[in-house]
């Protein structure tokens, strides 16, 4: 699978916004991480790991927040997913890796 981080960074030079709400003081912001959004590779992995994990902030696939809940519910994905970050120590994810 592709490292979506690499994969989707903007052109040189621009600066992705990252809007803080969906308010109209945020339209701007939005709209223009949108455009970012339209000409990228990959939007469809990215719009699938957002609504997968339930990203609830940011602009994800040129989609808001309130567009991915939408999109959830009317595909009948309406648990959230727990939002835990397992730490493990080195000596853990070496046995993790040799496990499989």
């Amino acid at each position: 699978m592709t490292d979506l981080s690499i994969a989707a960074k903007p052109r040189r030079g621009t600066r992705a916004p990252f809007p803080h709400g969906e308010g109209f003081g945020s339209q701007r912001q939005i709209e223009l991480a949108q455009l970012i959004c339209a000409g990228c590779p990959v939007r469809p992995g990215c719009l699938a790991f957002a609504l997968a994990t339930d990203v609830q902030c940011g602009i994800w696939a040129g989609t808001t927040p309130s567009e991915r809940r939408t999109v959830r519910h009317r595909a009948g994905m309406t648990e959230s997913l727990p939002r835990r970050v397992v730490r493990r120590s080195p000596a853990e994810l070496a046995a993790l890796k040799t496990a499989t």
